[in-house]
Formats: C-alpha cells, sequence, structure tokens
C-alpha cells in the first residue's frame, strides 16, 4: 500500500477507536458547502477540525486562525510543500456558522485539500479523499448519525467497512 493510499488519520499518528469504519462516497453531492453544513449534524461541539491546503482564502484563514485549537497534538502533514497551510480548528456553533456561510461563496480548494475530525487522539472523520468525494467516518459513530449526514444534500451512499478491507 503507497503513502498516498493510507488514510490521513493513519499517517497523522491519529487513529481510529473502532477498527471498522463508515465509508461515504458523495458522487452524487450538490456543491461543497453541503458537505460542511452537515459536520455539524455528525460532531456537534467539542470536536477538532484539521485542515490542509494549498490555496485557502484570505478570509477563510482568518477565520480558522481565529478559531485556533492551541493544544494540538503534532502531526505529519499530507502535503509536505512548504507551501501548504495547516490549521487546528475547534468546532464549535460560531465557528460552524460562518464557515458555513462562506461555503456557499466558496470553492473547495479556498476552504481546503483536506480535513480530519479528531477528539483527543481519536479520529471521527477522515477527509483526505474529499477531493474525491469520499470520507470515512469512525466506526465508533452511531449509524443513524452517517445515515441523517448521507440523507442530506451531500446525498452520499454509506457502508460499513470491515478492518482490512476496502482501506481506500
Amino acid at each position: 500500500m503507497g503513502y498516498r493510499h493510507i488514510p490521513l488519520s493513519r499517517r497523522l499518528g491519529l487513529s481510529f477507536s473502532h477498527p471498522e469504519y463508515w465509508k461515504v462516497d458523495m458522487k452524487d453531492a450538490d456543491c461543497f458547502m453541503y458537505f460542511v453544513a452537515a459536520l455539524r449534524q455528525v460532531f456537534g461541539d467539542g470536536a477538532v477540525l484539521y485542515i490542509e491546503g494549498s490555496a485557502i482564502d484570505a478570509e477563510v484563514e482568518a477565520l480558522y486562525l481565529s478559531h485556533a485549537y492551541t493544544v494540538a497534538p503534532a502531526v505529519m502533514r499530507i502535503d509536505p510543500r512548504p507551501r501548504t497551510k495547516v490549521f487546528h480548528v475547534l468546532m464549535d456553533a460560531p465557528f460552524h456558522r460562518r464557515l458555513s456561510a462562506m461555503a456557499a461563496s466558496k470553492t473547495y480548494a479556498q476552504i481546503c485539500d483536506s480535513m480530519l475530525v479528531y477528539r483527543g487522539q481519536d479520529v471521527l472523520m477522515d477527509g483526505s479523499r474529499l477531493g474525491e468525494r469520499i470520507v470515512l467516518f469512525s466506526g465508533a459513530l452511531p449509524e443513524s448519525k452517517i445515515k441523517r449526514f448521507s440523507n442530506t444534500r451531500v446525498h452520499g451512499n454509506y457502508e460499513w467497512v470491515e478492518t482490512g478491507k476496502n482501506l481506500v
């Protein structure tokens, strides 16, 4: 398995708390803004959003910096290029409202290239394949949350993935 095929969470030294996980394919998603809006339904307050981007909009960057999570773990970046910026952001209601509003007028690349959601050392969502419209959710999350997320305008098809199968 090549480096790019190892889930972002494992590359970052964080991991899912369960060996199984949910894979959501959003090939029919209407727009990235619906993905951003649906995140709050899954995670609520207290989770941390890890973001990497090489073309992040200045207004979006200012939002990330204003909500920076200061106790972030050291991570190995997915994109080692110096121009790629990295942010750890506390996902609370005020941050999510502002990011959702920006997502209505910004492109995917202006918001991120990849993202991960974690709490402590537990990964809740691996979004290293967002550009392909695929995300992985921790198996610790109940199916009801994944189903609700998938039934929004992200139009996701979700499946339960056993350890060692369909890792990418």
